[in-house]
């Protein structure tokens, strides 16, 4: 084992072991290996980078004081140590202080060992100019510009996150937690992987990226980035297509994952205009590694795609041995979760998208060598003040993912403009860019959502359309769309609706209609949901209007009375999917069902499939507010689930929840929110409490 790599397994787990030492108050491990010389390390090293020989050299490994939970490192001219309750890195000879803070190099002297107020500035921060800075809801919600579409391209898939084309119209994604990457051959989705891998998918972990060579038609090559599971390493492999196989693998670069954290891998690639590969690494949840120059975590990477070797002309390269010195493969630093990376067709700017913590989300333009800000402890929003400043920022955040710049002539209107996917919305977003600012950086001169399924990766096709991948964790739930002009799509638009029919004389009421006596109780509008504890109703009625229901969800007790009634002029069919009923319905005639077990009813018009709705029964009759407390559904929507993905849906830490973006699949939400979801971050609510009715409520608030 190379000191690098002992370097990186023992650092990562500090790294775990202070983050708990943090929360809990128990005692770190030391980071380096006894007989192995004593060498600074995270925030000691960038204080000691500030401080400089004041700071002596270490005599010891740093170390947790098990009475106080501190963390602390012996010097020939003194004592580092970080304080539990500030996570300051400090340097103090007995009674002159130095600390490392958002304010700079910080001096002091006395007995108090906390930087006070009034404490010297030795090193202000690096000059900074924060980065236009917007709330993702304040953004135009313009939808898709007139005369484009959005259709479906390819269904079923697991959980698609990076996706490349190739000069002879196929296409290669990767599929997150299967190990697989698929082959679109131009005409179909190939059912055999181009290659499986053993991969540990947990979380963020997973087949992340693929790419291809720009000489693809000559040598085949195809890199693929993914979490291998034994060894548990982060690796990129190059692959040779023979026959639509991956053949003849050589590993290019790995970098072992030892924090314990399965989030921050990044993983996508590009090929820049100098022919070199360049290859996003997240900080694996280690905020000092992203400015560790000796650790390529939490940074953006160049190599040689030949053989994975540094580039000499990298901006870090010392000896071209990434395990000794510096890692030379370092293009740029200073940054958490790198996602995806598209170079600017016209000038080679590369520009990368990143995911912060609770604030700044950024568009990244990566400069060789350019520090990009993150570091551990950082504050929201506006970070330390240093560091490059973002094109653009979003705070609160929501996860910008693939991007690109659109070139190609059928949507020749936004040739240069950058789009990009957002995870928490899954939202297609489009930016034009101008000329550079006062800070250097180019100028977002127009900024808009496009709606749309576009949640991970985002391409242009060979045809010229915009195609985005999609994904939930579910099984098999994952999208490739794209948006197109109208007059090419595979399915001709919808032409404008007809003027509203006459209404139907009222049918005469049945012998079974007039029998019933009791009063019909409302049906459960929008506005209760937002408003007022739902109740599970007694009677439902709903009608077909224009080749429309009037209430799509209903949400209904056990032995409750649906009625539908067809309003329209032309013949109806109420099918239900699981074979509970089937009736047709001629114009002016109802039809009324009585659900007797808990469950949900999915059905369809078998004659006009547009129309369709869903039956939510609570496995008890009982009302709404009976198990939420009194709360509106929404307020208990907001204390449970809201704390992931966002108060009112719109996403967070997980995806927004938002109707449109919904599988028409309760089953799948029910045992979701029950029961959690492997490989994911969801938990299972049954064993917090959560009670299947509570849950039946929550999935009827998601349908409203």
């Amino acid at each position: 084992m190379s000191d690098r790599i002992r370097r990186l397994t023992v650092a990562g787990v500090l790294a775990a072991v202070v983050t708990v030492m943090v929360v809990a108050g128990v005692a770190a491990a030391p980071y380096c290996v006894p007989g192995v010389d004593p060498a600074y390390a995270f925030g000691f090293k960038a204080l000691h980078d500030a401080l400089g020989a004041e700071m002596g050299d270490p005599l010891e490994c740093e170390h947790g004081n098990p009475e106080n939970g501190d963390t602390l490192q012996q010097t020939t001219n003194g004592l580092s140590f970080y304080r539990q309750s500030t996570n300051i890195p400090t340097f103090t000879n007995g009674w002159e202080h130095w600390a490392l803070t958002v304010r700079g190099l910080l001096y002091w002297t006395g007995v108090e060992i906390d930087p006070p107020d009034d404490a010297a500035t030795v090193t202000p921060p690096t000059s900074f100019v924060p980065g236009p800075v917007i709330d993702p809801d304040e953004v135009q919600q313009s939808g898709l510009p007139e005369g484009l579409v959005q259709e479906l391209f390819l269904t079923g898939l697991e959980f698609p996150v990076s996706m490349v084309w190739t000069p002879d119209g196929s296409m290669y994604f990767s599929e997150k937690h299967t190990g697989n990457v698929r082959l679109y051959d131009g005409e179909r989705l190939v059912e055999e992987p181009f290659v499986h891998l053993t991969v540990n998918g947990e979380i963020e972990r997973g087949v992340l990226g693929v790419t291809v060579n720009p000489a693809y038609e000559d040598n085949g090559f195809v890199y693929v980035f993914y979490t291998n599971a034994e060894p548990l390493v982060n690796r990129l492999t190059r692959f040779r297509a023979v026959g639509g196989k991956g053949v003849e693998p050589v590993v290019l670069f790995e970098a072992p994952i030892t924090t314990g954290f399965k989030i921050h891998n990044g993983g996508n690639m590009a090929f820049g205009p100098d022919g070199m590969l360049y290859v996003t690494l997240g900080e694996n949840n280690n905020g000092f590694w992203s400015r560790e120059l000796d650790v390529p975590y939490g940074k953006i990477l160049r190599i040689n795609p030949a053989d994975g070797t540094a580039p000499a002309d990298n901006p870090f390269y010392d000896d071209g041995d990434p395990t000794i010195g510096n890692d030379d493969r370092i293009w740029a630093y200073g940054l958490r979760n790198p996602f995806d990376l598209a170079f600017r067709p016209e000038s080679g700017e590369l520009f990368v998208t990143e995911s912060g913590p609770e604030c700044d989300d950024e568009i990244n333009l990566i400069l060789p060598g350019g520090d990009y800000g993150w570091w551990a402890e950082y504050p929201c929003p506006g970070g330390f003040g240093w560091g490059l400043p973002s094109v653009q920022a979003f705070t609160p955040t929501m996860t910008p993912t693939g991007l690109v710049f659109y070139q190609g002539g059928v949507l020749g209107a936004y040739a240069g403009d950058l789009f990009f996917c957002n995870w928490t919305r899954g939202y297609l977003m489009h930016a034009v860019l101008g000329p550079p600012g006062v800070d250097g950086m180019p100028v977002v001169e127009r900024l808009e959502s496009w709606g749309g399924e576009c949640g991970t990766d985002i391409t242009v096709g060979p045809d010229g359309f915009l195609y985005m991948s999609n994904s939930w964790w579910g099984e098999a739930e994952g999208t490739i769309y794209r948006v197109l002009p109208a007059a090419l799509a595979t399915e001709p638009p919808a032409a404008e609706p007809a003027a509203e029919p006459p209404a139907a004389e009222p049918a005469a009421e049945s012998p079974a209609a007039e029998s019933v006596t009791e009063p019909a109780e409302t049906a459960v509008s929008m506005e209760d949901f937002f408003s007022q504890p739902i109740v599970a109703v007694s009677h439902a009625e709903t009608s077909l209007l224009s080749l429309e229901l009037s209430q799509k969800t209903i949400f209904a007790s056990v032995g409750a009375r649906i009625t539908w009634t067809n309003a329209d002029d032309v013949i109806h069919n109420l099918r239900a999917l699981s074979g509970e009923f089937d009736q047709t319905l001629v114009p002016g005639e109802s039809f009324e069902w009585q659900p007797d077990t808990p469950g949900t009813v999915r059905y369809v018009c078998a004659i006009h499939g547009n129309i369709h709705g869903v039956i939510v029964v609570p496995m008890a009759s009982v009302v709404a507010s009976d198990y939420y407390d009194g709360k509106s559904i929404k307020q208990y929507f907001a204390d449970t689930c809201g704390g992931c993905h966002g108060p009112n849906r719109e996403g967070g830490t997980g995806p927004a929840l938002l109707p449109g973006r919904l599988p028409e699949n309760d089953e799948f939400y029910f045992d979701t929110i029950m029961d959690g979801r492997e490989n994911t971050i969801m938990l299972a609510w049954s064993s917090l409490g959560l009670s299947a009715e509570e849950t039946w409520g929550l999935i009827a608030f998601l349908r409203s």
